[in-house]
């Protein structure tokens, strides 16, 4: 099943796919970016609720400039809902976090904070928000939340 941006999945799991360009000077910001992503904890994604999966993947590395680097960050997840209420869950629970990123990538003014500009960064993920093409889900119409909780119930508290 292909999903242009903004077009939700029947099932309930969307997918966000943000294909973000790093700030110049990129070197630089890509080092910090390396810490900042490095430093996220599992219990603030689940903070959320709603988040199946994330992943944070550095992209189109150059390595003919002394140190090898990379120009873009891609963040990847399949959430629950629509994507106003993620960001909005995002913001309340994540805002320091992902603002801390933010600083780090090239993002238009009047996003950040995110806290206080929520309405503009909805609008700017929507904007670098890739189409998937494919989509496979092993189980379609049960929500991060139950997930979480069958987990629970079958003792894998490690997930």
């Amino acid at each position: 099943m292909a999903f242009s941006p903004g077009t939700l999945n029947p099932h309930g799991q969307n997918p966000l796919n943000l294909f973000i360009p790093i700030r110049e000077p990129v070197r630089e910001h890509y080092k910090a970016l390396v810490h900042i992503v490095a430093e996220l904890k599992a219990d603030s994604m689940n903070l959320v609720g709603t988040v199946h999966f994330a992943s944070f993947v550095f992209m189109n590395e150059v390595t003919n400039d002394g140190e090898p680097y990379f120009t873009h960050l891609f963040f990847n997840t399949a959430f629950d809902g629509d994507i106003q209420t993620y960001v909005q869950q995002f913001v309340s629970k994540l805002a320091d976090e992902f603002d801390a990123m933010l600083v780090h990538v090239a993002v238009p003014d009047g996003v950040i904070p995110v806290r206080k500009n929520a309405h503009a960064f909805q609008k700017y993920l929507e904007s670098v928000n890739l189409p998937t093409a494919q989509w496979y889900g092993n189980y379609p119409g049960v929500s991060a939340v139950q997930i979480r909780a069958y987990a629970d119930a079958a003792g894998q508290t490690g997930l």
